[in-house]
């Protein structure tokens, strides 16, 4: 498939529709006070004491930045501060600039790996993702998981399974958005991609407790609970999101969480990898405790597979709809009736997909683990 005139208008639409939310903070950005000054003060405490320091992470960001932030303490795993450290080394600008290349060639690495649709869709529905375009406006790493989700993928279309499973363990730097890949692995019996998940699981535990020491898990998790490191509730794409402002809210999220997790169950196990993946992230985005607009861009390579892999109807319709900016705008509407836009949609999409994989109506793709007939 070439690219066609209309998918090039597609594109240069989307850079357009979205480049203005930029403007207004664009002197922000263009500095790198955005969330790089969280990964920067990581790299530059990484092997100290202080990685969780609150006092000691704001001066770092201070003297490197001139600005610091209530929402941009380091919250990810110590390994990641020390694999991202020679950022550190850097000054602030030249740092900022390196990491937003990186992220960029990420992403790059994301487009050429990807298989599932062609070429130009890929980039077509990238160009239209505003997660992706907040990714970049606040310096997020969430690009990285992209590159780490398609090689696994390629890896486990070639056979390789320890493989793919060593390289998906990098997406343990937000592992709070993959907790459900555990079902994919448990109802596809994916055992060698579960071997290689641990041993590099294995691995970045003991990097992190080599640099941090012994006592950083209670450190970090004193830094989870401090609310400045948590998202605006009603800016959430999940099921906490969905729920906010209802009675026994609680009660209704935990409801939808289950049923969220027997759709992604009915799906793996009907289904092959890809699939199964694609409901995984899906589902694992909606029950996650927190996230934000950014996080979203994990529903890129969900979506992109639903919309190759679904018949035309409801569910083909509700992954383009995640797949352009208009559901995002309508979600930061301050009217909570459009606020629920974006997780009910996920919510539906993955209900739909569970009753298309028990129909067996789904288009075919590779196998991975058991043969079809013997997971259905």
């Amino acid at each position: 498939m070439k690219f066609s005139p209309a998918i090039a208008l597609g594109c240069v639409s989307g850079i357009v529709l979205m480049a203005p939310m930029a403007w207004a903070p664009r002197h922000r950005i263009l500095a790198g006070v955005n969330d790089f000054v969280m990964f920067y003060a990581g790299a530059k405490l990484s092997g100290t004491p202080d990685l969780y320091n609150p006092a000691r992470v704001r001066q770092i960001q201070r003297d490197a930045a001139g600005s610091t932030g209530e929402n941009y303490l380091y919250c990810r795993l110590p390994y990641l501060a020390f694999l991202i450290r020679p950022l550190g080394w850097l000054p602030y600008r030249t740092a900022y600039v390196l990491w937003q290349s990186l992220l960029l060639t990420a992403f790059a690495g994301f487009l050429a790996l990807w298989r599932t649709t062609p070429f130009p869709v890929s980039v077509l529905f990238s160009c239209l993702s505003l997660p992706l375009f907040a990714c970049f406006m606040n310096a997020q790493d969430l690009p990285l998981l992209l590159l780490w989700i398609a090689l696994s993928l390629r890896l486990e279309r070639q056979g390789r399974h320890f493989c793919a499973g060593l390289i998906f363990s990098s997406c343990a730097a937000k592992f709070h958005l993959f907790l459900l890949v555990p079902l994919l692995i448990v109802g596809q019996r994916l055992r060698r991609f579960a071997f290689g998940l641990a041993a590099g699981g294995l691995s970045f535990a003991a990097l992190s407790f080599a640099t941090a020491g012994l006592g950083w898990p209670a450190r970090y998790w004193d830094i989870l609970k401090l609310t400045t490191t948590v998202d605006v509730v009603e800016q959430m794409p999940n099921l906490r999101g969905l729920f906010l402002g209802w009675p026994h809210s609680s009660w209704w999220e935990a409801l939808a969480g289950i049923t969220t997790a027997i759709a992604v169950w009915i799906i793996v196990r009907s289904t092959d990898f890809e699939m199964g993946l694609a409901a995984a992230l899906a589902g694992s985005l909606l029950i996650s405790v927190h996230g934000s607009i950014a996080d979203a861009v994990l529903l890129l390579p969900a979506c992109l597979i639903l919309y190759a892999r679904t018949p035309a109807g409801r569910t083909r319709a509700l992954a383009v709809a995640l797949l352009t900016p208009v559901g995002y705008i309508l979600w930061a509407s301050p009217l909570p009736m459009l606020r629920v836009l974006v997780p009910l949609s996920i919510l539906g999409m993955l209900y739909s997909t569970a009753f298309l994989a028990r129909r067996g109506s789904l288009e075919p793709g590779f196998q991975t683990a058991l043969p079809r007939k013997t997971v259905a």
